[in-house]
């Protein structure tokens, strides 16, 4: 049944290694399993440093369930035995297994090795999660579909799952940097390592859980998204925050997002997600939009025609901006903070507090050579430029309020009757596009 515990024996794809994991037995194993360790036929022997090593994860005791046994050999690019060859394969190799029940399967479980990363095939169809599910980090590929107020633990991969980062406030590794793109461990350089594998979240100071909308923005903003199956899953393995132990997220297809130079450009949600001419979301959270009157007010940030720079515009907040905007302000995303040269500026005209209209901050930008965002994408080239709006609401847009460069004068098309600031929308600055 599948709660049974046996021993564990693990071989390699052409059955010419074998390793034995226990934590106490022949051998004395002092070390947890890692790629590295293998016994070939004349080398069998109860010896840690080749043949006999300790269970990830697993403290107690020996005998371990099938998915677990499973899940020990494939971290370590091995697999269980399938026949009588590969069983042989592992005899003397310690943990007094030659004397024990272990472990065998019903056909091999492949994998494809790319270099550093270790790819597992994926799960079938059916395991499939939902768009937010989650699995035990460093446990069996069982997926549970959960509801969208569910917290749980937050590790990303890059696009080819070759690296990949665990996120938290607290944990192993004792994360004191907020992730960047810089991030990324590859498979052999996996560990508690909060210069490289563990960061702390962005715009989240308390707590390490977190929802799917939280998890899918902190690894969007650093070019990684949330792994889709145990490939992807196993890539993340060892990274940090003890979440090996811990429920974390997974997705039911990639998020992908398109490399603009210094730029993220994330794909942009699907037309329903678009906002209303004015709209409002939160500047630093999830996309979720709101139609706002024509007199609300609410913060403001602008990007660029193409989303490589951008701007926050207030009078008080992160950056102290000292001088009113212009053409020369803007930031791309490798350059963004609170800084008053660069990315954080005032508004022209409004000299007492910092929140504003939909049609003021259509002006502030527009004036600048720039626009309100669209998209999540253009929402995101903004995070973090400073005036506190990652987690205040900010204006979105339903489309492009396009202008014309006539060198030193700035001459902008008349808005159009449906860009009216009659309907006002948000999103958050540094989420996804929920207008």
């Amino acid at each position: 049944p599948t709660d049974f515990e046996a021993y564990c024996r693990c071989v390699s794809d052409d059955g010419s290694k074998a390793i034995s994991i226990c934590n106490t037995g022949c051998g004395d194993p002092d070390k947890v399993c890692t790629p590295d360790f293998g016994c070939r036929e004349r080398e069998r022997s109860c010896n840690n440093n080749q043949c006999t090593c300790k269970p990830e994860g697993l403290s107690a005791g020996n005998a371990m369930t099938y998915a677990e046994c499973q899940y020990q050999c494939r971290r370590v690019r091995m697999r269980i035995p399938v026949n009588d060859r590969e069983k042989m394969a592992a005899v003397d190799t310690g943990c007094n297994i030659n004397a024990l029940e272990m472990w065998v399967a019903a056909a091999p479980t492949p994998f494809i090795d790319q270099g550093d990363a270790i790819a597992i095939s994926a799960p079938s169809p059916t395991a499939s999660p939902a768009a937010g599910s989650t699995v035990m980090g460093g446990g069996p590929w069982e997926v549970s579909a959960q509801p969208t107020d569910f917290e749980a633990y937050c590790r990303c991969v890059s696009d080819d799952g070759s690296k990949a980062i665990s996120i938290c406030n607290t944990g192993c590794g004792d994360p004191d940097k907020v992730c960047t793109p810089d991030f990324g461990c590859r498979e052999r350089e996996r560990s508690c390592n909060n210069n490289q594998c563990t960061c702390k979240p962005e715009g989240l100071s308390a707590g390490n859980a977190m929802t799917y909308a939280e998890c899918q923005y902190q690894c969007r903003r650093v070019r990684m998204r949330i792994p889709v199956n145990d490939r992807e899953k196993m890539a993340a393995v060892d990274t940090g925050c003890n979440i090996n132990a811990l429920e974390m997220w997974v997705a039911a297809a990639p998020t992908p997002f398109i490399d603009q130079g210094d730029a993220i450009a994330i794909s942009a949600p699907s037309p329903t997600a678009s906002p209303a001419a004015g709209s409002t979301v939160m500047g630093g959270g999830p996309w979720e939009v709101t139609a706002r009157p024509t007199d609300f007010e609410a913060y403001c940030r602008c990007v660029s025609d193409d989303g490589s720079k951008a701007i926050s515009i207030c009078n008080t907040g992160c950056g102290d901006p000292d001088k009113v905007c212009t053409p020369d302000f803007g930031c791309r995303e490798r350059e963004r903070s609170c800084n008053n040269n660069q990315c954080t500026c005032k508004p022209e005209g409004l000299s007492a507090g910092n929140a504003m209209t939909y049609a003021e901050c259509q002006y502030q930008c527009r004036r600048v050579r720039m626009r309100i965002p669209v998209n999540d994408r253009e929402k995101m080239a903004a995070v973090d430029t400073g005036c506190n709006i990652n987690a205040l609401e900010m204006w979105v847009a339903a489309a492009p309020t396009p202008f014309i460069d006539q060198g030193d004068a700035i001459a902008i098309s008349a808005p159009s009757p449906t860009a009216s600031p009659a309907a006002g929308s948000t999103v958050m600055g540094g989420g996804p596009w929920e207008v």
